[in-house]
C-alpha cells in the first residue's frame, strides 16, 4: 500500500505554528492556574495552623496524644488539670504517674 500525501507547506507550517502557539497558551494557562493553586493551598496553611498534644515524660520519649487541634483547642486541653502528674487527680491520671513518673500534656504546631 502507498500513501500518497501532497500539501502545500506554507499553509502546513501555519497549521503547525499555530498548534505550537495553542501548546504554549495552554501550558502558560497551566501555569497561572498552578500558581494560583498554589497561592491558595499556602494561604489555607499560612492561615489554618493545626496544633497537636503531646504527653512529655520525665523518662522516656514525648507521646502524640491528639491531632488536627486548633490553638484554642489545644490550649484549653493543656489548661485542664488533669493533663499534668503535679494536678491530676483521677484514677487513670495517678495511675500514670506511679508507672512512668513525672508527666505533662504540651501542644505544638503540626
Amino acid at each position: 500500500m502507498h500513501w500518497n500525501f501532497r500539501f502545500n507547506r506554507g499553509i502546513f507550517i501555519e497549521q503547525i505554528a499555530g498548534k505550537i502557539f495553542d501548546i504554549g497558551m495552554l501550558i502558560e494557562s497551566c501555569k497561572i492556574n498552578a500558581m494560583s493553586i498554589t497561592q491558595l493551598f499556602s494561604y489555607h496553611l499560612t492561615y489554618t495552623m493545626y496544633y497537636k498534644i503531646v504527653r512529655h515524660f520525665l523518662l522516656g520519649a514525648p507521646e502524640p496524644i491528639k491531632y488536627g487541634l486548633s490553638l484554642e483547642e489545644a490550649q484549653a486541653h493543656c489548661k485542664n488539670p488533669e493533663t499534668s502528674y503535679a494536678t491530676c487527680t483521677s484514677t487513670e491520671g495517678k495511675k500514670r504517674t506511679e508507672e512512668r513518673g513525672i508527666w505533662f500534656d504540651g501542644y505544638t504546631e503540626e
